[in-house]
């Protein structure tokens, strides 16, 4: 099967070039790639995510809003009236998906994902006072994922053209923690095997084999 890596950073001229007609492919695929997303309510684990007026900029986005309904902070009374003053500015500012293309995207889509992305982190949440349940979280993650890249089959064409080209292959969500990756991986250097978990890739390959068959089952029932 052939292993086709994917990142935020990827090379746009590398071969292929293009899957399912779309260029810069692989960058597109991250979920740090701006697209309008409105996620339904959903329960995980007992925390309520998401409601009907939400929107965000990227799956990366709402993954980290996510995040912060498995934290603990004692919300003041602003907050209590306006819960989105609850969260990081970063989490509910907007960037219009329509206005990025390869250039922007590396100058000021990227560097404002990175940023959504470190809100979350250790330090910072530490910082502004937040306290992540880490056990629940780590139970919720793939739930939440799945969730949002479905939120994002629905909204996004692109995406799902380059899922639907790039069944049969191995799509390899790159991180450089390689082996010890949850949501990526990498190549072996001595094998070139992919090692890591690569949770997301897997995610994305599922998405694409299911909608093969339901397409499939839609033919026969015809």
């Amino acid at each position: 099967m052939e292993i086709l890596q994917f990142y935020s950073k990827s090379k746009i001229t590398a071969s292929p070039e293009t899957m399912g007609g779309v260029r810069n492919w692989r960058q597109r695929l991250s979920n740090f790639w701006p697209v309008r997303i409105s996620p339904l309510p959903i329960t995980v684990e007992g925390r309520e995510l998401f409601n009907e007026e939400l929107q965000f900029s990227s799956v990366e986005q709402a993954f980290h809003y996510a995040k912060f309904r498995f934290t603990t902070k004692t919300m003041s009374d602003s907050e209590i009236l306006d819960p989105l003053l609850h969260y990081p500015d970063v989490l509910t500012q907007s960037i219009k998906p329509d206005r990025v293309n390869d250039a922007t995207f590396k100058e000021q889509a990227r560097p404002f994902m990175v940023e959504v992305k470190s809100s979350s982190g250790k330090g910072k949440m530490k910082k502004a006072g937040y306290t992540l349940d880490v056990v629940t979280w780590n139970r919720a993650r793939v739930a939440v994922m799945e969730h949002l890249l479905l939120a994002r089959w629905v909204s996004d064409d692109k995406f799902r053209s380059i899922l639907s080209a790039s069944l049969g292959k191995y799509l390899l969500h790159f991180e450089r923690s390689g082996r010890k990756s949850f949501w990526g991986g990498s190549l072996n250097k001595a094998d070139q095997t992919p090692q890591g978990q690569n949770t997301l890739g897997k995610m994305m390959m599922t998405m694409s084999s299911q909608y093969k068959q339901y397409c499939q089952d839609g033919e026969t029932k015809e």
